[in-house]
This record gives C-alpha cells, structure tokens and sequence, in this order.
C-alpha cells in the first residue's frame, strides 16, 4: 500500500478546526486507512485535497478493479 501521510499543513488544519478531537483522530490516523484498506479490499490510486485543508479524498479500487 502507497503510504500517504499527511502535510504538516493539513495536520495543523485538522488542530485548528477540531481543536478537542483533532489530536486524537490524527495519533489514529496512520492506523485508520490501513484499515479501511484491508477492511474493504481496496488497492490505494491517489490522494488529492479540495477546497476546505481539512479535506481530502482517497481513490481506491477494489479487488475486482472497481473504483
């Protein structure tokens, strides 16, 4: 699986905008999409971020070449 940390800026983000949730949704991060990964199947394309620095979309396949 690519591994697709987050920018230093999106975490500061992430802290600016949920200042009492977002520390610990970002110490699960790095455990939360291996498991979506191996729950689900799913081959990791890209990352890309749009309008909010809090948002991002992962495109994925799963094991028959869905995305």
């Amino acid at each position: 699986m690519p591994e697709f940390k987050l920018r230093e800026s999106r975490s500061e983000a992430i802290l600016k905008y949920f200042p009492e949730t977002g520390p610990n949704w970002l110490a699960e991060y790095p455990r939360l999409l291996p498991r979506c990964v191996d729950r689900w199947n799913l081959t990791l394309l890209e990352a890309v971020t749009i309008c909010l620095p809090i948002n991002m979309i992962y495109f994925a396949e799963d094991n028959t070449g869905r995305s």
